[in-house]
């Protein structure tokens, strides 16, 4: 939690000022934003973690959403609605609610500053709490809300801040799984010219990580791709082994071994923070029957799936307990 709270001390002014500035004549001044409470945003992390498994559809997501929409009530610049819709989801149909707190400006225009506040539902994690990857944009955007409250004049533009429902999938992100909220509205803002009016669009999530890690989305351009692996090599560079690593970019269950033996050593998607837990049992499967005649090399896998030998399709011959974090997982050896 202390991470979040040290983001958000600078948080309004360095997100929100540019934007603020582009819906105002280039003359008009306007006054400092208000700084966010730490002890505030902490205390709605918390509140937040205290609903428990807040995944849609559930009872405690319901709770969660009205926690929400009467402390945003307690500011009373903002004007609070609640928009709801169902969606056929894996699980069924279900009962979507995305809430919208909005600020008046001087302009019609105004600036959209989002987070999700559905948590992943997982079968193998007991008591999964989403501090990070939920509570904590919630927790930010609230800080927010309740800061503006003391701004003294009136906006150059609005501020639109929207509570996602249905951001988490449930198998993997497609057409009909995930980000449900997020797709429902910008198709009726589309269509009733609201998207228009929209300068900017801010997407919090996940801001609670202090060692957050991003991967390369499937299908990304070339250049994305050459530019991190440029900053791998500065990085390795400024370690000083450079000289003795060799980055590449490759699909892991295609890839031809350069030697009949070595030692591999690799910390694939556990299904959490990247991808998916059904496609990353489907990349085990098939990184599994990849390396399944790879006799001659030593193989050092982690993982936090608990199953993770069944879908590799081999009995590790040793596996050892550690902590990816606060997250257990294992070293499976295959040698």
């Amino acid at each position: 939690m202390t991470m979040i709270c040290n983001c958000l001390r600078k948080l309004i002014p360095a997100i929100a000022l540019p934007f603020l500035s582009a819906c105002a004549p280039q003359k008009t001044p306007y006054a400092e934003l208000p700084k966010v409470s730490e002890a505030e945003v902490r205390r709605y992390a918390e509140q937040s973690v205290s609903f428990g498994n807040r995944y849609s559809g559930s009872t405690e997501l319901r709770k969660y959403a009205d926690w929400i929409q009467e402390t945003i009530s307690k500011s009373a610049k903002f004007k609070s609605s609640s928009h709801e819709f169902q969606e056929r989801t894996l699980h069924g149909d279900v009962l979507f609610h995305n809430i919208i707190a909005e600020i008046p400006g001087k302009s019609r225009k105004f600036i959209l500053i989002a987070a999700h506040y559905d948590i992943k539902r997982f079968n193998f994690i007991k008591d999964f709490q989403g501090a990070n990857d939920g509570a904590s944009g919630v927790a930010a955007l609230l800080g927010m809300i309740s800061a503006l409250q003391k701004y003294e004049g009136e906006l150059p533009c609005g501020i639109k801040f929207v509570f996602f429902d249905g951001e988490e999938c449930i198998e993997e992100y497609g057409p009909a799984d995930g980000l449900h909220g997020s797709r429902r509205l910008a198709k009726e803002w589309s269509e009733n010219g609201l998207l228009k009016k929209c300068r900017a669009m801010i997407l919090l999530d996940m801001v609670g990580d202090k060692d957050l890690t991003i991967t390369i989305p499937k299908g990304c351009t070339k250049s994305l791709i050459d530019r991190t692996l440029r900053l791998a090599q500065e990085n390795a560079a400024k370690a000083g082994v450079g000289k003795w690593i060799r980055f590449q970019a490759a699909d892991a269950t295609k890839m031809s071994l350069p030697t009949d033996k070595g030692l591999l050593v690799c910390n694939p998607p556990y299904g959490e923070r990247m991808l998916e837990q059904r496609s990353a049992q489907r990349l085990y499967g098939a990184f599994g029957r990849h390396l399944k005649y790879a006799d001659g090399w030593k193989k050092y896998i982690i993982s936090s799936e608990p199953e993770f030998e069944h879908y590799f399709g081999r009995q590790a011959v040793k596996k050892r307990k550690l902590y990816n974090g606060r997250l257990q997982c294992n070293v499976y050896m295959y040698y």
